[in-house]
């Protein structure tokens, strides 16, 4: 069963945010093991919990009283009772808990602070996951990472997007679709964050290049000792491929709708403290 205690650690963002750079630091410690990504799966299950804890017709019918009471009406001929439960409604967090904690703590992992990392999850107001984790764990531990959006969106077109060639029209609909994710996915995390603020903090990428990085954000997870980590932000990462005719092409048109991507993201940025003025971000694209 799920230790009331347990405090699991979720790393999450957008996708070319650092996730992974955070991931690899928190697990050079000996008592965190976080996890990769899943594809976002624990979004039908954040779904299925708020429909067994908010369905008014479902809730009727939780049970009220002994399990034992239950089950006796349901062995009782021409007793109606399609809808009885076996759990009361306190129950579903830790039953929820349980099999989240399934999926992510082996064996031998068990003495080690768990937690994954996972850029799918807030692309959309809907997305009630982070919600539903801390439900289940309320020691639980939110890490938002976020980068300079200018240069998050440039490794998005340039790591993922290159498929499309020198295609300008496609350029510019994946950069929209870029901006767009970005703004959208960081205004949900924030509402988290500012409905969640003692069991979530915001990590700068920019701030995570430095060793001292380290001492701080263990000591955000209420951990004394920091490993060395300067072996990990030595090591080679998934750069994305910045000097081509792709890329030029790609800075070309960021600059062109530099300042209706701004305007977009204002609040957020802002949010973020990323409120460089379009000077500065069209200078990076040159």
């Amino acid at each position: 069963m799920q230790d009331s205690s347990e405090r699991p650690v979720f790393v999450l963002g957008s996708g070319r945010c650092g996730s992974t750079l955070l991931q690899s630091i928190l697990n050079q410690h000996p008592d965190f093991l976080i996890w990769g990504e899943h594809g976002g799966w624990l979004r039908p299950i954040a779904d299925a919990y708020y429909v067994a804890t908010t369905d008014d017709h479902a809730l009727t019918f939780l049970r009220e009283g002994s399990l034992s009471r239950q089950i006796k009406g349901l062995r009782t001929p021409g007793y109606l009772g399609n809808w009885d439960n076996c759990l009361q409604r306190r129950e579903y967090p830790r039953a929820f808990g349980d099999l989240v904690r399934s999926l992510f703590v082996t064996p031998a992992s068990t003495s080690n602070r768990w937690g994954f990392k996972e850029i799918r999850y807030c692309l959309d107001p809907a997305d009630r996951t982070p919600d539903f984790l801390l439900e289940c764990f309320p020691e639980a531990m939110f890490l938002i990472v976020v980068r300079n959006p200018w240069h998050t969106v440039f490794s998005m077109l340039s790591a993922w997007r290159r498929n499309v060639g020198l295609d300008v029209a496609a350029i510019d609909r994946e950069l929209d679709a870029a901006w767009n994710q970005w703004n959208t996915q960081y205004a949900n995390l924030s509402l988290f964050h500012q409905s969640a603020p003692h069991n979530s903090a915001i990590v700068r990428f920019e701030e995570m290049l430095d060793p001292a990085f380290a001492e701080a954000i263990f000591s955000t997870l209420g951990t004394d000792t920091a490993p060395d980590v300067r072996p990990v932000l030595k090591a080679p990462r998934e750069a994305c491929i910045r000097n081509d005719e792709f890329a030029a092409l790609v800075r070309e048109r960021m600059h062109c709708h530099a300042q209706r991507w701004l305007h977009l993201s204002h609040r957020t940025r802002a949010f973020y403290d990323y409120e460089e003025s379009p000077a500065a971000y069209t200078a990076s694209a040159q």
